[in-house]
């Protein structure tokens, strides 16, 4: 008999995946962290000369203070485009905050994520 491999041994194991709930914002849609109120807001989108067309996640980072700079904006992305699927997005002209740059860094660290930066557009972040 072949030894049969459990499912959840297949997980990456380098992320810690959050649990999350979603909520309706208008304009966006919002994953909520924690209980502090720390989100990803998003919005799904295509653009013609990112993911190929295919539609995106332009996502928006909003840390608590009492949470900054404990890598929770790393735990976030990747526990919400691991359990959603899909590519998720920051446009440049969007991004404001110079810290969100280094937590896509912290990111790209990790072999098991695919982190690509076009630099007229974006950046994207997928699960490989």
């Amino acid at each position: 008999m072949k030894n049969i491999i459990p499912f959840e041994e297949f997980i990456n194991e380098s992320v810690e995946y959050l649990p999350y709930k979603k909520k309706n914002e208008g304009m966006f849609q919002a994953a909520y962290f924690g209980k502090k109120g720390s989100a990803l807001r998003y919005r799904i989108k295509r653009f013609p000369d990112v993911n190929n067309g295919e539609p995106i996640y332009e996502l928006h980072i909003d840390i608590h203070p009492d949470e900054q700079g404990k890598g929770l904006a790393v735990e976030m992305i990747k526990s919400f485009l691991y359990n959603e699927g899909g590519v998720g997005y920051f446009a440049h002209g969007r991004i404001i905050n110079p810290q969100v740059y280094k937590v896509l860094d912290k990111i790209k660290l990790d072999s098991n994520w695919l982190v690509e930066d076009d630099e007229e557009y974006g950046i994207t972040v997928q699960e490989r």
